[in-house]
């Protein structure tokens, strides 16, 4: 039975040169997207934190600045209080309502001594312990809204009942400490000043009064203006108080006699209760009296600071009117209740490791590039050769099929010719063996004939049977001849029997071949993808 010409199908998958390309792409970009996720994971993290040390630094030092002016400040004041002739002068108004002109003068020089401790300083004045002003220098107070001193904080260094009486285990009455006020803003002269409240006590610790110590704060000021950019672009820094108002924020334009402030001074991050708002209008805080309130800055993250008991150092927030996120650190004053903190963009603290990954993904972008160029040119020049035996097996293949199919022809062709001539050969053999029997009885008719052959008429009798007798032998000549002929024959069906069978054999061989061949071409077809 001839087996029919199975003709497979691969699937296409890619080319060897492709193959190649992409070989090379990632030998190539490996180790730059190893180099990616170092950056990522390790590199950036740590260029946060080391930004987060330096802006930590930073803040630290800054903070450590404003509490040495700050002491400086309040020894100044703490000194000027304790000069006799102001202990004498306050003694002399409680006593008599009113002061010598001589001890007038000399409080007055008294107080001119501090003029010369530094620029800083507006006036010096010497308030009664109910905050009314009894002497100054250089110029009259200026009062905060309707007071000289606010409310709540004459009410923290006037003297107490306990404090009056003492007692071996009391403190002397002159235990009130120094206070400093909140920040005071002019908006016609646009500076920012604030007070030190320091106690008169005379050598008795009785306290008789009240030194007022005003100075302006252009040397912080000035500080948080310099950072602006000292951190990496977009730096600059503010400082909180304790009411979480921002009194000093770096400047765009730091020049301290143009008057242009940052447009978030003043304004809070958290907020307000009521009270606070108060105080604010009636002491005229930050400049803004009782019909100026203080705007309230949208960052939940500052809010936080003052919620906390323990807030962190740093932390990420998003200033109102940006998108970027910032990283900021934080720092407290022990002097005043000021939180200073400096900021910086994340971008500026991550700059380098952004720059880092930007580079290696252009390079990781360009190598992929060259690599895939590189790779298809390379690819094909190697590939060329394969490709043309592959052609060249494919077209054998071919070849091989269709000879296969020819013989499968041929071999069909034949067998039904030898089926056709046994079918002949078995009639001739049939009718061979007919015409035999029927001699036969012939010829034994003719034998009895001529066996009684006396009862016929002699002559003609005996020449018929003689006719009869010599057409019989002929007969049987012939059909001697034909059986051999047919023997002939059937050797002739037998080796053509042989040959067709040797055909099958051929095609079915020639078919398992190509079916062969047709498998070797898919695989390298597979291997090269064409």
């Amino acid at each position: 039975m001839l087996q029919p010409v199975h003709r497979t199908h691969t699937r296409r998958s890619l080319s060897l040169s492709l193959k190649v390309a992409l070989l090379l792409v990632i030998v190539a970009i490996t180790p730059l997207l190893f180099s990616i996720g170092i950056i990522t994971l390790v590199t950036r993290p740590t260029a946060i934190a080391q930004a987060n040390r330096e802006i930590e630094t930073d803040a630290k030092i800054h903070t450590e600045l404003i509490d040495n002016f700050f002491a400086e400040r309040i020894l100044a004041a703490e000194a000027l209080s304790r000069l006799a002739p102001l202990h004498t002068f306050m003694e002399e108004l409680q006593k008599n309502g009113s002061a010598s002109e001589t001890t007038k003068q000399r409080a007055l020089d008294s107080l001119e001594t501090g003029h010369g401790r530094g620029s800083y300083y507006e006036n010096w004045t010497l308030l009664d312990l109910q905050g009314m002003p009894k002497l100054s220098y250089p110029a009259s107070p200026l009062p905060h809204g309707q007071y000289y001193i606010l409310p709540a904080d004459l009410k923290q260094m006037q003297p107490d009942g306990q404090q009056q009486s003492s007692g071996a285990n009391q403190p002397p009455p002159s235990a009130k400490k120094t206070l400093v006020s909140g920040v005071f803003y002019s908006p016609i002269t646009k500076e920012a000043y604030i007070d030190i409240y320091t106690p008169i006590t005379t050598t008795d610790y009785v306290q008789v009064g009240i030194l007022r110590t005003t100075f302006d704060i252009h040397y912080i000021w000035d500080l948080v203006n310099k950072e602006q950019g000292t951190n990496g672009s977009g730096s600059y820094a503010f400082i909180l108080d304790q009411n979480g108002v921002i009194i000093a924020h770096s400047s765009p334009n730091p020049d301290p006699f143009s008057g242009v402030h940052s447009q978030h001074l003043f304004q809070a991050v958290m907020p307000l209760s009521e009270k606070t708002r108060s105080l604010i209008g009636a002491g005229d805080l930050y400049g803004k009296g009782a019909e100026n309130a203080v705007d309230v800055l949208d960052i939940p993250e500052l809010e936080q600071l003052y919620k906390q008991v323990n807030p962190p150092v740093t932390l990420q927030f998003t200033p109102p009117g940006q998108k970027e996120v910032h990283q900021a650190a934080r720092q407290t004053t022990y002097t005043v209740p000021w939180t200073y903190v400096v900021v910086t963009p994340l971008k500026t603290a991550t700059a380098v490791a952004d720059e880092q990954l930007l580079s290696t993904i252009i390079i990781a972008c360009i190598l992929t590039i060259s690599a895939t160029i590189i790779g298809v040119l390379l690819a094909q020049r190697v590939t060329f050769p394969i490709l043309a035996s592959v052609n060249n097996l494919r077209k054998s293949s071919e070849s091989l099929k269709q000879l296969a199919e020819k013989e499968q022809k041929a071999a069909t062709q034949q067998s039904w010719v030898i089926d056709s001539c046994n079918v002949g050969l078995q009639s001739l053999q049939y009718y061979t063996d007919a015409a035999n029997t029927a001699i036969k009885q012939a010829s034994e008719v003719g034998t009895r004939l001529e066996q009684h052959w006396e009862n016929l008429d002699g002559v003609t009798t005996r020449k018929a049977l003689q006719q009869l007798m010599n057409a019989t032998r002929y007969a049987e000549k012939a059909i001697r001849l034909q059986t051999e002929n047919n023997k002939k024959l059937t050797s002739a069906v037998k080796v053509s029997t042989q040959v067709a069978d040797q055909l099958v054999m051929g095609a079915t061989s020639a078919t398992d071949a190509a079916d062969q061949l047709e498998q070797v071409v898919n695989q390298l077809r597979t291997v090269v993808g064409k």
